[in-house]
């Protein structure tokens, strides 16, 4: 027989009893020396052990003690276990020393050890085992045997009161019927049938991989159940929720449900890698998340407004380009101080011009080309500043948030000089400029440091001739987070022939 893989490990031996055997009615016949031993085998649970085939060895001792040697020591590997209990003839195993007939006459207990364990608890053995010897046996006319009574005779006129035979205890002779109601209501069949009403078991229930079928969990109020230490594991279905709560010591858990199927990615936070509606990361399931809050999208450093109303403003457009780079270039809402600021505003981003993510402050006019002095050649500004579409308030904003600024200042001319001058070969009629926060750069000097502005076309040094022409144009190339320009200064326009502009509304600043 091959032992079941999960075995229960026993821990006591239960309802040890004791009988003689071997008996014949001839005196002179040779009686076996065995004693038959049945008992019960449980496990830690009180459960009877697994079914199945065991190696038990058998230990005989004079004494409880447990110093005690063992008088006798038998051992056989296959004692079968069913529902717990066994049986064994000691003095009969295979290859086995018989029985020490002359210690059957004193008190005995025996011990078992039953596979690779500990020997369980010694218990004693009663009357039945020690019959076979009979401490007068050397006289007596009715022993059962005696070792020495080689004239005793087979006992005669034995007689007891209320006495069971082999025929009372065999298969089958004790059914339900002779038992009370009251005994029968104690038992649960071993091999099948139906239980009426609830069944309490004290202690912890090994089910041994049976299966339940139609089994439920009772309900009732999930508020009013305990759950404390003495709890854990405990499931209620709440009657009025048909909600499955586990206690976890303390209070009680809602379990959830699951099928395994990814989630969408529109239910997952934008960023967050998609999982099954388990929570688990499936080998099925792919991507990130795209939830964000309404009026937003998902983009590459999470959820961000899109800029597509004054509800849903992006705080710039250089915010906007990190966040969405395919987003084109068009015009936006923007905040740049958020809520309690200055209100969100339109402009246009543009999203390709080195790298992108540059909010684009237009000019409301251009420049007109004319003359616009005529008081001499002394540095002056123009009475009226550049006017920009965006508010002074919309722009400061947008400028204290700002780390880049770009602009190509055109200069037309017709006689006005506006860097270097041929004729005298210097910069003494150099422009000079005026942003919006106010900052002035110098005039009349080749460098206008610390501002960054370089002068990549130079056409109008010559003086003469140029009649506004874009050819002959003096172009200003302005890197500076304090852009836009709003006013020039120059010093060569005090003539009614010297005539100067610049086409603002084709050449707007920028601020990233």
């Amino acid at each position: 027989m091959t032992h079941h893989h999960q075995r229960i490990l026993p821990c006591r031996l239960g309802a040890l009893g004791l009988i003689a055997t071997g008996l014949v009615s001839v005196a002179h016949a040779q009686l076996p020396r065995t004693v038959a031993v049945q008992g019960h085998l449980a496990g830690v649970s009180g459960l009877p052990a697994t079914d199945g085939t065991y190696a038990f060895t058998w230990r005989l001792y004079a004494s409880a003690s447990a110093e005690a040697a063992a008088i006798w020591v038998g051992v056989d590997a296959t004692v079968v276990v069913t529902d717990g209990m066994f049986s064994e003839a000691l003095g009969d195993e295979p290859g086995g020393q018989p029985l020490p007939l002359a210690a059957l006459s004193g008190a005995l207990w025996v011990g078992i050890t039953v596979d690779a364990e500990p020997e369980l608890p010694r218990r004693p053995m009663h009357v039945a085992p020690q019959a076979l010897y009979a401490e007068s046996a050397g006289t007596a006319a009715q022993a059962l045997y005696a070792e020495s009574a080689g004239t005793a005779v087979a006992a005669q006129g034995l007689a007891c009161t209320a006495c069971l035979n082999s025929q009372h205890l065999a298969d089958g002779a004790v059914g339900a019927a002779e038992l009370s109601a009251a005994a029968r209501a104690l038992f649960l069949s071993s091999s099948g049938g139906t239980v009426s009403g609830a069944v309490t078991v004290s202690g912890g229930l090994d089910l041994q991989g049976s299966l339940l079928s139609g089994a439920r969990f009772a309900s009732g109020n999930v508020a009013g159940q305990t759950c404390a230490a003495g709890d854990l594991g405990r499931i209620v279905v709440d009657a009025g929720s048909a909600r499955l709560y586990w206690c976890d010591g303390q209070r009680y858990l809602r379990l959830a449900t699951c099928s395994g199927a990814c989630k969408s990615a529109a239910s997952v936070p934008c960023g967050t890698v998609i999982t099954d509606d388990c929570g688990d990361v499936a080998a099925q399931c792919s991507g990130t998340g795209s939830g964000c809050p309404a009026g937003q999208l998902c983009g590459v450093g999470g959820c961000f407004a899109d800029g597509s109303s004054a509800l849903n403003p992006a705080t710039t457009c250089k915010a906007l380009h990190a966040a969405a780079p395919s987003f084109p270039s068009a015009r936006y809402w923007l905040d740049p101080d958020g809520a309690g600021g200055v209100p969100p505003f339109e402009a246009p981003c543009d999203m390709v011009t080195e790298g992108g993510g540059w909010t684009v402050v237009e000019y409301a006019a251009s420049l007109p080309f004319q003359n616009y002095f005529t008081n001499g050649d002394v540095f002056q500004y123009l009475p009226t500043p550049f006017q920009t579409v965006l508010s002074g308030a919309q722009l400061a904003a947008l400028q204290a948030v700002s780390t880049e600024g770009r602009q190509t200042y055109v200069g037309l001319c017709d006689n006005v000089v506006h860097y270097f001058y041929n004729a005298d070969g210097n910069h003494s009629y150099a422009f000079g400029f005026k942003f919006h926060d106010g900052t002035e750069t110098v005039s009349g000097q080749s460098s206008y440091a610390p501002h960054d502005i370089q002068v990549t076309q130079d056409g109008c040094r010559v003086n003469g001739g140029e009649n506004g022409s874009l050819a002959n144009a003096t172009v200003f190339a302005i890197r500076s987070p304090k852009v836009p320009v709003i006013n020039v200064r120059p010093r060569d326009a005090g003539d009614a022939t010297e005539k100067f502009g610049s086409p603002l509304t084709d050449n707007p600043a920028r601020l990233r």
